[in-house]
């Protein structure tokens, strides 16, 4: 089924990848497709299906209906999300409602991420309720009782712990399948017990001593950044070091990479943001990780953004168990602890959703 399927990846290649970003184009470009745009898109997918049928004239397999299915979920996805805060008819809802994809693969993900949204920003409702409180009661009266259940789990689209774990419990409530109710009830636990070790790791005492400290610094720039290296150190003693070595000062972390176009895409506002309170308790930290990276890579990408704050390069091993600490999903992933040393709930997607008022409320003080 693996070969069958990626043999049709490459089948026409050029000619496929040719479709792939006219597709894109419109519905990057026109929100919601509609009119002349949507018969242009469908034109654009009657010629993905030509070659479709082209391969599967060629190469008769019993797998060949998976290729129409992903197919399918593609167009039924990005036709979802071009119509993301308004309502699609109801003869196309109810015809892409029905569709199900049945693979674990990146069309299943546009399409079910799609309808997730879809729901989820779907307008005329001027319930108070929370946004995730909002989509659950939607997806109940939308979807029969297993999709909804299945989409609720993608409903936690927030970074942060606290924020997580406040929706998860929501979501865990209105669960219908006994299958639904455990993953739930699983997910709900791995983010209180994040919360524990993270709270327990910040609640050591705090000492002055060197040991206790982040080291010595590789070196220092011009432009105020000062840069360490970490290895073979748990993320609980990491944070504990973060304490000891800022006392009285929040810390603000942002985790990234030096391949990761949205983590330097959001460089210049934390660059912005860490001048504006230069005055104020707060302490930017950038972990970098090792992870398809080197040492040279990360120097040489902190200079060339002259990026001022505590740069710290980690190994693979402290990334990925700081990732499971505070449920990071990807690069860039964000974590602020209070200057009392408690990890405190701030939902961030990225830097740029913060400014220094919101920055000044959070610290409780004023620049």
């Amino acid at each position: 089924m693996n070969a069958y399927l990626n043999n049709y990846m490459l089948y026409k290649r050029s000619e496929q990848l040719k479709l792939s970003d006219s597709i894109n184009s419109i519905w990057t470009r026109v929100r919601p497709i509609a009119g002349a745009k949507l018969l242009e898109y469908d034109r654009l997918y009657d010629s993905v299906k030509r070659i479709e049928n082209s391969y599967i004239v060629a190469h008769p397999s019993p797998y060949e209906w998976l290729i129409r299915n992903e197919q399918l979920s593609d167009y039924y996805g990005q036709l979802l999300f071009s119509y993301t805060g308004k309502v699609l008819d109801d003869a196309m809802w109810k015809e892409i409602s029905g569709h199900k994809s049945y693979l674990t693969s990146n069309s299943s993900y546009t399409f079910y991420n799609a309808m997730s949204y879809y729901i989820s920003y779907f307008p005329g409702d001027k319930h108070p309720a929370p946004m995730t409180d909002r989509a659950i009661r939607r997806m109940d009266s939308m979807l029969p009782a297993a999709t909804a259940d299945f989409l609720k789990l993608r409903l936690t689209y927030s970074t942060d712990l606290k924020e997580r774990a406040l929706a998860w419990e929501h979501i865990l409530h209105t669960m219908h399948a006994a299958w639904a109710i455990s993953v739930a009830k699983q997910e709900y636990r791995h983010i209180e017990d994040n919360i524990s070790v993270v709270n327990a790791a910040l609640a050591r005492s705090v000492s002055t001593s060197d040991a206790g400290s982040l080291g010595k610094p590789l070196f220092e720039t011009p432009f105020g950044a000062t840069l360490y290296k970490v290895s073979g150190l748990p993320v609980s003693d990491l944070l504990t070091r973060l304490r000891q070595s800022f006392p009285g000062k929040a810390i603000l972390i942002d985790r990234w990479a030096t391949w990761c176009l949205p983590c330097l895409s959001e460089m210049p506002h934390s660059k912005r943001l860490e001048q504006e309170s230069k005055d104020l308790p707060v302490v930017f930290v950038y972990l970098c990780t090792l992870y398809h990276s080197s040492e040279d890579k990360w120097k040489s990408k902190v200079i060339e953004l002259q990026q001022p704050g505590i740069h710290i390069l980690i190994d693979e091993k402290l990334d990925a168990e700081l990732s499971t600490y505070f449920s990071f999903s990807g690069y860039p992933g964000y974590a602020y602890i209070d200057k009392n040393g408690k990890y405190k709930g701030v939902d961030m997607q990225n830097m740029s959703d913060m400014n220094i008022q919101t920055l000044t409320a959070l610290l409780g003080s004023t620049p």
